[in-house]
C-alpha cells in the first residue's frame, strides 16, 4: 500500500489495528521523517456525526496532547474539516464504506 502524500498540518485518516480494527484513526501530522519513514501525528477523537476535538492524555500539569509516531503506510488519505471541526459529508462516506463502526 503506497501512503497519500502528505505535509505538516494536514489532517489524516489513519489506520492502526492496535487502537480498533473496526474504524480508521483521525489526527494532525506535526512532523514527517523521510528517514524512517514515519509521521508523527497529534490524535483526535469524535465521530462521523459531530466535531472533532484535539485528543489529551495525562492529569492536571502533566496533561498534554496525545503524540505518536506512526508508518507512512498507516495513512488511509488526507482529510478536511469544516470550520465547526466536522468530517465533510464526501469523507464521512469513504470512511464509512472502509469502517461503518466508528460513531
Amino acid at each position: 500500500m503506497v501512503a497519500p502524500q502528505v505535509e505538516v498540518g494536514d489532517y489524516v485518516a489513519v489506520y492502526l489495528e492496535k487502537y480498533d480494527p473496526e474504524q480508521p484513526q483521525i489526527g494532525k501530522t506535526t512532523s514527517i521523517s523521510s528517514m524512517d519513514e514515519t509521521v508523527n501525528i497529534d490524535w483526535y477523537m469524535g465521530c462521523y456525526s459531530g466535531s472533532w476535538k484535539v485528543c489529551m492524555i495525562g492529569r492536571g500539569i502533566t496533561r498534554k496532547v496525545w503524540n505518536e509516531s506512526v508508518p507512512f503506510t498507516a495513512i488511509l488519505r488526507s482529510i478536511q474539516f469544516t470550520k465547526s471541526m466536522k468530517l465533510y459529508k464526501d469523507t464521512v462516506l469513504a470512511l464509512k464504506n472502509k469502517y461503518p463502526g466508528l460513531c
